[in-house]
């Protein structure tokens, strides 16, 4: 036990020691190559991240620079991958939100249309279309509660259709 204590402490001290050693190499390189400060930041922090959790580097007993600058190069590349998959995933949302919030507006103004349409047909059209179209009821369920005939409230839906369709042919196909 106290020799894996040991040899913790003694990695450390050996970790500590490279990193004071090529931090500002290993950020050079990234700074050179993403020309980003924040990016050479992150990715400094990510290599030696990788290092010190990575128990297959014998911390004493290797040759860092080729080491280190693979481990950079990998971390880099991943990282940038990362930011480009976010960027690309961030662009999509925003593109959908600005089609979806045009789309929400162009259907509002198109209701709005249709409501004051309808709002210029006699007060029986206008009702028997609103039952209809806005409430969803049948036929035989607006000829009951209105105390006419299917037939006539078929004319109503007919006649009210010929007016929108004349006036607002682009909205038909939602009734």
């Amino acid at each position: 036990m106290s020799a894996d204590f040991t040899d913790q402490t003694s990695d450390f001290t050996t970790f500590e020691s490279l990193y004071k050693a090529w931090n500002t190499r290993v950020y050079a390189y990234v700074l050179k190559k993403t020309g980003s400060t924040f990016v050479a930041e992150e990715v400094v922090q990510l290599v030696f991240i990788k290092i010190w959790k990575n128990s297959q580097y014998d911390l004493k007993h290797i040759k860092w620079e080729a080491q280190l600058f693979c481990v950079t190069r990998s971390v880099m590349i991943d990282y940038m991958r990362q930011s480009a998959r976010y960027s690309r995933n961030d662009s999509l949302w925003e593109g959908s939100l600005d089609y979806h919030y045009q789309t929400e507006v162009e259907d509002r103004e198109n209701m709005e249309r249709l409501r004051r349409e309808v709002d210029r047909m006699p007060p029986m059209r206008q009702n028997v279309f609103r039952m209809s179209r806005f409430e969803h009821q049948t036929y035989a369920q607006i000829a009951e509660r209105l105390q006419i005939s299917v037939r006539t409230v078929e004319n109503h839906i007919a006649s009210a259709l010929k007016v929108l369709k004349k006036n607002l042919f682009f909205l038909l196909f939602f009734f």
